[in-house]
């Protein structure tokens, strides 16, 4: 085409002269896009010009015309150029990069094509096809039409920009780095390659290499604001959010419309725990952008923090209406319907955000959580194997599958699960406190007090830990030491109805069964469903020989241990259930058996609940000289709970019995029975 393009020039300077041959100059080189322009247009309206020289004039002015801005007019000279040479992949080339400009990207990757189907050899077609492809989030494609631009031409520098940039996409840092290393080899100086490779750096980790290229990159164009950006997120991901925040300061001065990094501004502010001023940068983020749905996600944790969940909820429900697949926004929702104890939706919000990355170990662990609090210790339990797969060395992972191994009452599983999450993070209390409860469903009792005492020492205000050692004190028989740990816990969660409740235990056991009383009104303010502190006041009540009142009471627990079922691990507690009864000549009374019904009707058909029965002898004299008094008190109950509907079969019944009053001593004449109902087997 050159000789082709001398031979018109020198043609027309023959046949114009010196006036006319100036527009044919400029046509040909001129520098200035409007002369070039307007040569050329002389030169196609002489009529003179045809075939080659004529493609030539049309090429050159469409090229004019794309450099001034007249995209419509490039394009409709390079569509000549194609109607007088349909093979002229240049002419298809210029299209596609007008169409670029365009950001029609599609119509401009369909020229690329052409160009290239013309001239399988034209590295910048390639180029060109494969930057847009990067554009499109099409990486494959991308990577596979720069890759050939590299072969043909090893010099392109933006070729290895940009398939670096494309491999970050990917998550290949590591040939990300050699593109754009390779790229600024070619050209020094490259502001962002730097800043691009320093992202590359960040994300294996590498953070002083990820500075030192963002220092250089900020060096070379101190005024480009996202790399100030950039090189705040690094220092955020150090943990140095003093510097974060200064960096995104400068980036914001230069660029005060950058909603990301308001967001990102917002993210440091929240992890210093500043919260309010995080949510002020949120708000200026949804301002400038009300569809960034990573800002509502944002602004919901802000909100989490200061236990505001009705905005916190608000803003991860318009997160997800934005984005459906905001995997954080569907964990907060998981974790805020956990603190209000809806399970269910709990475990669809984890189970949605563990569907949409299924490399989530968190979303795993959390739906792990819900499984165990609804009651499925086993599906929670390969809920917590899939994230420790995920995630081996995550103590909270541990702790989870513990808690549920001890919910299926598999201790010695649950202990070996606790035993890697303490070495794993031995200032952990939560590891002791789980094992602590383990040791307890045991009856390894002084074991479980060491695991609380450590978890104390660890955080002396850990209400759980408190509570729990409370309860062991109380199963040891130190009523005073539990009365201590419940108070203790109650100061620190005053809403704590178990605590409560055990203290109101501890106090019934000591003879305070007024004081008794009012705890467990007061847990039951709290949890109105709270069936332990029911069947604590019925005991209180029956102590001070309110018979009615005590009736009511185990009604109202045994009703609601029948719809909740609720386990060892649902409650936290070991909760065992006494009481007490006067004997008369062959059996219980009638009327004390309505009792002994709301005692055992909710548990007769749970697996693992167990009657203990010990006492004095239950009849005033035995009807079988030589027979077992144990097993015929054990009988005289069976049977009794029999006539009242209750399938003695169901009953687990233990022949740990005691004496407390012999048969015949003088302050025991009619004897006495206690029952005890409790969903620990052998800790009667």
């Amino acid at each position: 085409m050159v000789r082709g393009v001398l031979a018109a020039a020198a043609v027309l300077l023959l046949l114009y002269g010196p006036a006319r041959a100036d527009m044919v100059d400029d046509c040909v080189q001129s520098a200035d896009s409007d002369l070039q322009i307007g040569g050329c247009t002389a030169a196609i309206r002489s009529g003179r010009w045809s075939g080659v020289d004529l493609v030539w004039a049309y090429f050159n002015r469409g090229l004019a015309y794309g450099d001034v801005g007249e995209h419509e007019r490039a394009l409709e000279d390079f569509g000549q150029v194609i109607r007088l040479d349909p093979t002229d992949a240049g002419a298809y080339y210029s299209r596609g990069y007008i169409h670029w400009e365009l950001t029609e990207y599609r119509q401009a990757i369909v020229e690329f094509s052409e160009a290239i189907r013309l001239d399988p050899a034209h590295a910048d077609a390639h180029y060109g096809r494969g930057h847009l492809h990067w554009e499109l989030s099409e990486y494959q494609q991308a990577i596979a039409d720069l890759s050939e631009a590299v072969r043909l031409a090893p010099g392109n520098a933006d070729a290895y920009y940009v398939r670096g940039l494309v491999y970050i996409a990917v998550g290949l840092n590591e040939r990300a780095i050699e593109d754009l290393g390779q790229s600024l080899l070619l050209e020094p100086g490259q502001a962002e390659a730097h800043a691009s490779r320093g992202i590359a750096y960040r994300e294996l980790g590498a953070y002083e290499r990820a500075l030192a290229d963002f220092d250089e990159a900020v060096r070379l164009a101190p005024s480009a604001a996202n790399i100030y950006e950039s090189r705040g997120r690094t220092y955020d991901r150090l943990g140095d959010q003093v510097s974060a925040i200064a960096d995104f300061d400068t980036a914001l001065r230069l660029d005060p419309n950058g909603a990301g990094t308001y967001a990102r501004r917002g993210m440091a502010f929240r992890s210093l725990g500043k919260y309010e001023r995080a949510i002020e940068d949120f708000d200026e983020a949804l301002r400038l952008d009300p569809g960034l749905a990573t800002a509502y996600t944002n602004r919901g944790l802000a909100h989490h923090f200061l236990e505001d969940l009705d905005r916190a909820m608000a803003d991860y429900h318009q997160a997800i209406r934005l984005d459906p697949d905001d995997i954080n926004a569907h964990m907060g929702l998981g974790v805020a319907y956990s603190t209000l104890e809806d399970y269910a939706r709990s475990l669809a919000f984890f189970s949605k955000a563990a569907d949409i990355d299924p490399t989530d170990s968190t979303a795993r662990s959390g739906r792990g959580f819900a499984h165990i609090q609804l009651g499925r210790p086993e599906m929670a339990i390969q809920d917590f194997d899939a994230a420790l797969r995920l995630n081996p060395g995550d103590a909270l992972y541990h702790q989870g599958r513990g808690s549920a191994y001890s919910a299926l009452g598999d201790q010695e599983r649950a202990i070996g699960d606790f035993d890697e999450a303490i070495r794993l993070d031995p200032e952990e209390p939560a590891g002791y406190v789980g094992r602590g409860l383990a040791y307890r469903a045991l009856c390894r009792t002084e074991e479980a007090l060491q695991d609380y005492d450590q978890a104390m020492r660890l955080d002396p205000e850990d209400a759980q830990a408190l509570h729990d050692r409370g309860y062991a004190h109380f199963a040891l028989g130190d009523y005073g030491a539990a009365i201590d740990d419940f108070d203790r816990a109650i100061q620190v969660d005053p809403d704590s109805a178990s605590a409560l409740t055990g203290r109101g235990a501890a106090r019934d056991r000591l003879g305070g069964h007024t004081a008794a009383i009012a705890d467990f009104d007061q847990a039951l303010s709290l949890d109105p469903d709270h069936a332990p502190a029911f069947e604590g006041r019925g005991n209180a009540h029956l102590a001070l020989g309110d018979r009615e009142s005590a009736a009511d009471d185990y009604a109202q627990a045994s009703a609601l241990d029948r719809v909740e079922r609720r386990g060892p691990i649902a409650t936290a507690v070991m909760r065992t259930r006494f009481v007490h009864f006067e004997a008369q000549e062959h059996a219980i009374r009638p009327a004390d058996m309505f009792i002994i019904d709301s005692l055992a009707e909710g548990y007769a058909a749970e697996s693992g609940m167990q009657v203990c029965v010990s006492g004095s002898a239950l009849m005033a004299a035995s009807p079988d000289e030589g027979a077992d008094p144990a097993r015929l008190r054990i009988e005289a109950v069976a049977d009794a709970l029999a006539d009242r509907g209750i399938p003695a079969a169901a009953l687990h019944v233990s022949g740990r019995l005691r004496a407390d009053v012999p048969s015949d001593a003088d302050d025991a004449p009619n004897g006495h029975v206690e029952i005890r109902l409790g969903p620990f087997v052998g800790c009667c």
